[in-house]
């Protein structure tokens, strides 16, 4: 056979017929992998080894076994003479630790006395370096009565002028003091107040972030102070944005904050010449600088738009009217044979939020998980759960909401307007991004 891997197949069922064909295929064997093969014949050496039984007939298993029991009998020795050497060498550490410790022992003793010694002599010098200290006070006291006597009218004016400057200090600090208090609370009129954000300014921040503008907006009127996420919503209620005209990010180290105001002022041009805003009194310096009033009056003019952009979206371009949307909200329960039910945006039963919920799960087949949902009796702490349990879901599946879970428990009716009108738009897949 020319084929070496044929060959070697050959070979190896030979060796299938002693049962010896283990470790190595054909493709090893050509390859010549050494360990492989090695392990072959190794296994073919043990299985048939071919060796005969010498003619003279001397067993060899007796002379293996001699040889064995004199091995056998020189490790004994070998063995006893290391466990000898073992047991001297642990009694010559015990004697080695003895003698230490009782050295140690003399040592401390001697210490002790020495200490004991030393302290005696350090107390009588201490008795007297007093005394000698006494002695000496007694000496400065009758030598300072004398001059005392001399000098005390000078003192006296001393301290009296020291007094008069250290109160005049005193006077110029309070002073400084002041001013300093009157600035803070000057700046603090001008500066918005972030940190006490409220309800209605978080809503706002709410339904931008739903939109996915970037950055991020985690305090509302320093992060719109360059103009930005401005024209983004914009461009989410379909008025068209230049963004040749626009500054971004990074800005320059000089004139950072005119490259900013040019943004501002181009977002209050768009709201007066193409979204027909009425931003009467407002202008870019006003947002650059923070101002909450004007800025909130911008934003409010935007959100309104957007949502009549949604019910329009949902009509086909024709406003939808409220009682088209619960209409439909009623109709969607029946489909999910669910108990509830709603007359208008002002009922009662919505301040559960479990209308919201039931709605979410007809929509959303599975997203809506029975344990975090509470119901029969419900305090004012589990319907404040299940709002907030509402509107982290309908966000989840896909819904633009921008309402509070506040809004669902007091039942706020133009924002449980927008809650439902978002989830309708989601069905419809007709709300664009």
């Amino acid at each position: 056979e020319h084929d070496d891997e044929k060959r070697a197949e050959l070979m190896l069922r030979q060796a299938a017929r002693l049962d010896c064909r283990q470790f190595v295929t054909a493709k090893d064997v050509v390859a010549g992998n050494q360990k492989l093969n090695m392990a072959f014949v190794a296994n073919l050496f043990n299985m048939h080894p071919a060796l005969r039984k010498p003619d003279n007939g001397i067993d060899l298993t007796m002379l293996e076994g001699e040889l064995c029991s004199k091995k056998k009998k020189m490790k004994k020795k070998k063995e006893n003479k290391k466990k000898q050497k073992e047991k001297q060498k642990k009694k010559k550490k015990k004697k080695k630790k003895k003698k230490k410790k009782q050295k140690k022992k003399k040592k401390k003793k001697k210490k002790q006395k020495k200490k004991t010694e030393k302290q005696k002599m350090r107390e009588k010098m201490k008795k007297k370096k007093k005394k000698k200290q006494k002695m000496k006070k007694n000496k400065n006291e009758k030598m300072k009565k004398k001059k005392t006597k001399k000098e005390g009218g000078k003192k006296q004016k001393k301290e009296e002028k020291k007094t008069q400057k250290i109160e005049k200090k005193k006077h110029k600090k309070k002073k400084k003091e002041k001013k300093k208090h009157k600035k803070k609370k000057k700046e603090k009129k001008k500066t918005p107040k972030t940190e006490r954000e409220s309800r209605e300014e978080r809503t706002f921040r709410n339904w931008m972030n739903s939109l996915g503008v970037s950055p991020y907006v985690n305090r509302l009127y320093s992060d719109l102070m360059d103009g930005l996420i401005i024209l983004q919503l914009y461009e989410r209620i379909q008025v068209h944005v230049d963004w040749r005209r626009v500054n971004r990010p990074p800005y320059p180290i000089l004139g950072s904050n005119m490259k900013k105001l040019e943004n501002c002022n181009y977002a209050v041009d768009l709201g007066k010449r193409e979204a027909k805003f009425s931003l009467v009194g407002i202008g870019g310096e006003n947002i650059n600088e923070g101002s909450s009033l004007h800025t909130l009056a911008l934003i409010w003019q935007l959100m309104r738009r957007y949502t009549v952009k949604v019910l329009s979206d949902i009509g086909d371009g024709e406003k939808v009217k409220d009682q088209i949307i619960i209409d439909w909200v009623n109709s969607t329960l029946k489909k999910g044979e669910k108990d509830s039910f709603i007359h208008s945006f002002k009922d009662k039963s919505i301040s559960t939020s479990l209308p919201v919920i039931d709605l979410i799960d007809t929509i959303a087949p599975g997203a809506i998980k029975s344990e975090m949902v509470k119901r029969g009796d419900v305090s004012a702490e589990d319907k404040l759960n299940n709002a907030k349990y509402a509107i982290s879901v309908s966000r989840k599946i896909g819904a633009r909401v921008y309402a509070l879970p506040d809004d669902l428990v007091e039942v706020n009716p133009k924002m449980v307007m927008t809650v439902f009108a978002c989830l309708m738009g989601r069905t419809l897949n007709k709300v664009e991004g």
